[in-house]
């Protein structure tokens, strides 16, 4: 009977898992614990960490924590580059002979059937699918609190074509799709194109949208692989307060207002109903004296409602 080892030399395969991580010491351990309990793991080429000139010791937190087989890599940067430049300096790195990129936050926490789900649907995969996900659990680690994503084992895997309507549906519906947890096609990546640098917060639907309207599909797994970290300093948390999402939704919303996927009225009711989740966000920072984050909405709230009303957008 072979020994794991013995497999992985085997049936090394044609996938990565790539971690982006800055100043990650405090979680990393954590997501290399749980990514290394996962039994289909020996089938993955290697692990990258794409470290992004951390100065707090995650390179060294990450060696430490790392057990299996499979090569862990490090592959650091030597100034920061952010997250979205990282992420695609690291899938343009990988050889030519690696079809599949795993992406994982170096915050998360993947559950042990991620790597199997994910290779299963890998599998005679078509060539027009550039990327497969799942749904995931939030998790709120300072109160212990999750909120439990789809799970359904029973359900087959949908795909989502890459057509005109799914392109309206996903404009109207927002992102369903999430860059940490992800598995991406190398070919369609290079294809569609890296991740918008300056979109922290809306670059996940961003490209999710690109891809789409460029023909590519996208397989979903009604399946909870992940616990997907919320803490006070992150991306998403920070891009509330400075109303961050609301530009970069009104940037996406011009972009395919241009490409004709929105018509002058149904553009109309966009802008409308933006402005009035920026009035009601910038009433709630009020109430709650975060006139910082007050300030941020209101002076957006009326950039975007004059250049409405004076009809410039």
């Amino acid at each position: 009977m072979m020994s794991r080892d013995q497999l992985h030399r085997q049936n090394t395969g044609n996938a990565v898992v790539l971690i982006p991580a800055y100043n990650a010491s405090a979680t990393i351990s954590e997501t290399l614990e749980a990514l290394q309990t996962n039994p289909g793991l020996y089938r993955i080429r290697a692990v990258i960490v794409l470290d992004d000139a951390s100065r707090d010791g995650t390179i060294d937190v990450a060696k430490l924590a790392w057990r299996s087989s499979v090569s862990l890599e490090i592959w650091s940067n030597e100034t920061n580059l952010g997250e979205r430049a990282t992420t695609n300096s690291g899938i343009a790195r990988l050889p030519v002979d690696i079809e599949w990129a795993f992406i994982l936050h170096a915050d998360d926490v993947v559950n042990s059937n991620w790597i199997s789900l994910y290779l299963d649907e890998m599998s005679g995969c078509p060539d027009d699918i550039a990327t497969i996900c799942s749904s995931y659990d939030n998790w709120y680690p300072a109160s212990g609190q999750i909120v439990s994503g789809e799970e359904y084992p029973d359900r087959p895997s949908v795909l989502v074509r890459g057509t005109r309507d799914t392109v309206v549906d996903t404009l109207n519906r927002g992102c369903w799709w999430h860059l940490s947890g992800c598995a991406i096609r190398t070919m369609a990546f290079r294809q569609i194109g890296g991740f918008k640098v300056d979109m922290p917060q809306t670059g996940d639907w961003e490209w999710l949208l690109r891809c789409l309207a460029k023909g590519y599909s996208v397989r979903y797994l009604p399946r909870s692989t992940m616990r997907y970290r919320q803490h006070s300093t992150s991306v998403s948390s920070n891009s509330f307060r400075e109303a961050r999402d609301i530009k970069e939704q009104f940037r996406i919303f011009t972009l395919y207002r241009d490409q004709g996927y929105f018509s002058a009225v149904d553009f109309g009711k966009k802008i409308r109903s933006m402005l009035i989740q920026l009035l009601r966000r910038t009433l709630i920072r009020a109430m709650r004296c975060d006139f910082i984050g007050m300030r941020y909405h209101a002076v957006l709230l009326c950039e975007i409602g004059t250049r409405f009303a004076l009809k410039r957008i």
